[in-house]
């Protein structure tokens, strides 16, 4: 049986993997004297949390992210704690990144300073812990998006406030969304790790694992390439 720290151990060896790997490539395309590398706060800004993470740690430091460092970084910029310029500038000033010639252009007009969106519509997977959001509007919003992959109708913020005001809980507005016909409708439903039932969970897991198994064969090619090549 596949228990969830084996696939938590699957997902990071298999960033590790990729992460060497790029680092690798970068070595053996980079000669001579580094050149600088520009990268476009304005640009980093249109991106979701996710392809941010990973787009500035091949700008600035040339390889894909760890999966520590991964999940780190796009929990923070999801939960509003970190900004975009700060994730640029904490890669920068970091030891891996002070000795690369790299210049972030803060060129944001007025209309992309507005709030980023903290979602990432692409993912399916999601622990509780990721929905501790203070701000209950806040919450509802990244939860639609990472749920139903929608921004949050004006009649369900009023009645998810009205729930939360006669003693729902989050977990129960979360359990709401999951339930819903809409999200049911969907080719690949959402999990939390948490909240969804254990048996839906490992289902979904499974068939998830099922997908993973190519990618794996795959990645150990190019690593034995890489090693051999």
């Amino acid at each position: 049986m596949v228990v969830v720290g084996e696939t938590s151990d699957l997902v990071t060896e298999i960033h590790d993997v990729i992460s060497k790997l790029s680092s690798r490539n970068g070595l053996r395309s980079n000669s001579g004297a580094p050149q600088e590398t520009v990268v476009s706060l304005a640009d980093i800004n249109r991106r979701s949390a996710r392809d941010a993470v990973i787009h500035a740690f091949k700008a600035i430091l040339g390889r894909l992210p760890d999966h520590q460092g991964y999940c780190t970084y796009v929990s923070a910029l999801r939960r509003g704690v970190l900004s975009r310029s700060q994730l640029l500038e904490a890669l920068l000033r970091s030891p891996e990144g002070r000795g690369r010639r790299v210049r972030i252009l803060y060129d944001l007009t007025e209309a992309e300073m507005v709030a980023v969106d903290h979602s990432d519509v692409e993912r399916s997977y999601y622990t509780y812990n990721e929905f501790e959001i203070e701000d209950f509007d806040e919450f509802l919003r990244f939860a639609y998006r990472a749920i139903l992959k929608r921004d949050c109708d004006s009649g369900g913020i009023e009645s998810f406030r009205n729930a939360i005001a006669t003693g729902a809980t989050r977990e129960q507005v979360l359990r709401s969304l999951l339930d819903s016909d809409e999200h049911k409708a969907r080719t690949e439903t959402v999990v939390i790790s948490g909240v969804t039932p254990v048996e839906a969970m490992f289902k979904e897991m499974f068939a998830r694992l099922d997908r993973m198994t190519t990618l794996v064969l795959d990645l150990e090619m190019q690593l034995f390439v890489a090693k051999n090549g």
